[in-house]
């Protein structure tokens, strides 16, 4: 009897769901959003919940343009005494970072019982204005994924037990049989499930030359006597999962930063009314040994934070650059009847199911959960939602299902946003991530427009850490906020903060930004004085989410360091490099050659000469004996309109050597080899004709 009653209930919600799905516009549709929103979480986290043994942690190093550093998957960027920890350029050992890290805060009420106590005022009622309310017992849980957290000693925060408390992945994101985290250009490393990359726009694609990808709980972080879901002391944490996506772009306007985007989601039942978002982060400007020198600055004009050395002088005895992280997207207040963000609309949301800004389009848009329409090659039938004539939001626990384009998560515009509204800078070691309640009071947010109390304690000349947050807001039951970051690395203060408009306009675009083509695949062959090259076709037919079919030629570079640093030598106008000088180009025979119609600061991309397409190529420049590293990049012609501004791209060219065991991993498209003649006794090989038959009607020989 009960079997039968489920089966009723399941039947009526799935036919009020279709039906409110259908009527969205008509009847309330943020309360069927919600109510599907809160089912479905609470449904899908306690599965998974069910299974509480600690995950395995792991790691990847991006690499996929100037910068190079390790990340977590437990929500770190960077790790004391770890290399590389943002190093830039890469392989400079030239680090900038001792560690970087998000975090959530949250004033909690609870009972005797340790469980969630909803912000009530003495007759009982429901109140909002959680300063005046009654309740037994205040936490502020801080919940994060640190390793040293500015604590001496490099020790992360831990339980009696020695187990960490805070951020932990979830299983089901990576290859449970590998060591590494989800990696776009290490398909070994993705999860069995995963047919294809999940891209944030639409599914198997990606618009970035590098992407990270997973998933991390709180349910781990058991300091505090406060139990989240009703019944169950098993789960710590305050029920938060985050799921986290890292790009990187090879673009010369993109290559000095990686962004950052995390999705946080309430999956209890608890509305939490009083929540900040923050970064926190240990910057070491002039390398691991010479980092009490450093100066700390912020601009709420553009949401960074940034800094610089004082002497300008790492311990490599060069230049230093800036350092800074952008607050390109921050938390919403879908609830508070204000327009926070200044765009005409108020308390619009990329969660409520609803197109708040009336931009999705039905002929253009229409194209089904996974975002890809009939024009896109890699379409092969329609899915769920395409042609219905209604939008249709992605999936929030299946990456693989972003949703139609400019709707919900897919439209940037749909944020309420509040911006930066706090950053301290405070001496290393005089406070702690650990110590929840002082790091709350730190990201306390500034309330009136000039007001600068939440910009306080910023140590100059001195060994600073940065901590910065975005609050206060509401996070209620089901609720998910966005925010992103973008770090960013300049060679000066005009460099940082060009970048900086960079990233906001990719922010902009909705990280539809300009992607190369495809990597050719390298071979090579060293001998006697050359190195011979060899590379396949494959870029020569692939596809740009924005340009379409735009592949122009190849580069060949060279270099005796695996970060081609050496050949990193064509200036701009302010004197700051920014192209890689090649040994050669192939490029289409097709009358597009010389400088492209789009430049960088006075310096325009060299498309070629029309000399035509090759696939090999003899190098007879080498010394013999010397280690050399090559790579081919297959480039495109970039905006020929005017209207992006966007310079030709190229493909990366990444050469990953391990800084403590030497071990070399070398992409499709580059190579390592040392030319030398050869042994003794040693007869060239040849092919000759004697003894071959000819048969059939081919004329070749």
């Amino acid at each position: 009897m009960k079997n039968k009653i489920f089966m009723v209930i399941v039947l009526l919600l799935i036919t009020s769901f279709a039906f409110g799905q259908k009527q969205f516009q008509e009847e309330s549709p943020k309360k069927w959003t919600q109510n599907k929103i809160n089912n479905y979480y609470k449904t899908m986290d306690l599965n998974r919940l069910a299974n509480i043994e600690r995950p395995t942690r792991r790691s990847e190093v991006m690499m996929g343009n100037s910068i190079r550093t390790l990340v977590y998957d437990f929500g770190s960027v960077g790790a004391p005494g770890r290399e590389p920890s943002i190093e830039w350029p890469k392989y400079s050992k030239h680090g900038y970072g001792y560690e970087f890290g998000p975090l959530v805060g949250i004033e909690v009420p609870i009972d005797t019982s340790g469980y969630f106590l909803p912000y009530i005022d003495k007759d009982g009622e429901k109140i909002v204005d959680v300063d005046n309310a009654r309740y037994d017992t205040t936490l502020f849980i801080i919940s994060d994924g640190l390793i040293d957290g500015g604590a001496p000693g490099a020790s992360e925060e831990l339980s009696p037990e020695n187990e960490p408390w805070g951020w932990e992945p979830l299983p089901g994101y990576a290859n449970e049989e590998g060591g590494s985290l989800a990696l776009l250009t290490k398909p070994q490393s993705w999860p069995s499930h995963w047919d294809s990359w999940p891209g944030t726009y639409k599914a198997n694609a990606s618009t970035s030359d590098e992407a990270i990808f997973y998933v991390m709980d709180d349910r781990f972080n058991r300091e505090f006597p406060f139990y989240p879901f009703q019944g169950n002391k098993d789960v710590g944490g305050m029920g938060l999962r985050v799921q986290v996506r890292a790009y990187q772009w090879a673009n010369v306007l993109a290559s000095d930063a990686i962004f950052f985007v995390y999705e946080i989601t309430n999956t209890t039942e608890n509305d939490y009314e009083k929540v900040v978002f923050g970064m926190f982060g240990d910057p070491h400007i002039g390398g691991s040994n010479d980092f009490s020198d450093d100066y700390a600055y912020f601009d709420t004009e553009i949401n960074m934070v940034y800094g610089y050395d004082g002497d300008n002088r790492g311990e490599w005895g060069g230049k230093t650059g800036y350092f800074g992280y952008s607050f390109l997207e921050s938390p919403g207040n879908p609830y508070d009847g204000i327009d926070n963000d200044g765009d005409g609309m108020i308390d619009e949301s990329m969660f409520n199911g609803i197109d708040d800004d009336g931009d999705w389009n039905v002929e253009t848009d229409d194209v089904g959960m996974d975002g890809i329409g009939p024009e896109d090659p890699s379409y092969i039938a329609p899915d769920e939602g395409e042609g219905d004539g209604i939008p249709t939001a992605g999936d929030r626990f299946d990456p693989t299902k972003p949703g139609e384009p400019n709707f919900d998560t897919s439209d940037l515009d749909e944020a309420d946003q509040i911006g930066l509204t706090s950053f301290n800078a405070y001496q290393y070691g005089s406070d702690a991530i650990k110590n929840d309640k002082s790091i709350w009071n730190r990201l306390q947010p500034s309330t009136l427009i000039g007001e600068e109390n939440a910009f306080t304690d910023i140590a100059q000349n001195a060994d600073n850490v940065f901590l910065y947050g975005s609050g206060y807001f509401p996070l209620k039951a089901g609720d998910t906020k966005r925010f992103s970051v973008a770090l960013l690395m300049g060679e000066d203060s005009y460099d940082l903060f060009n970048t900086a408009n960079v990233v906001q306009r990719i922010y902009d675009s909705g990280y539809r930004f300009a992607k190369p083509p495809d990597k050719p695949e390298l071979s090579a062959v060293a001998g006697d004085g050359q190195v011979k090259l060899y590379w396949d076709d494959v870029a020569e037919k692939s596809w740009d989410p924005v340009y379409g079919f735009d592949f122009q030629g190849y580069a060949i570079y060279r270099s005796t360091d695996p970060g081609f640093n050496e050949v990193h030598t064509i200036t701009d106008n302010n004197g700051i490099a920014t192209f890689w000088k090649p040994i050669v180009r192939f490029d289409l025979d097709d009358g597009i050659k010389g400088e492209s119609y789009v430049g960088v600061n006075g310096l325009h991309y060299n498309l070629g000469y029309d000399t035509g397409l090759q696939h090999e190529f003899i190098d007879t420049t080498v010394t013999n004996g010397v280690q050399y590293y090559y790579a081919i990049c297959s480039y495109d012609i970039g905006d020929t309109t005017g209207t992006i501004e966007v310079p030709p791209s190229e493909c990366t060219k990444t050469i990953n050597k391990d800084a403590y065991t030497g071990v070399i991993q070398y992409d499709i498209n580059t190579v390592g080899v040392i030319p030398q003649a050869a042994s003794p006794g040693i007869s060239n090989p040849g092919i000759s004709e004697s003894g071959i038959v000819h048969t059939g009607p081919a004329s070749g020989t």
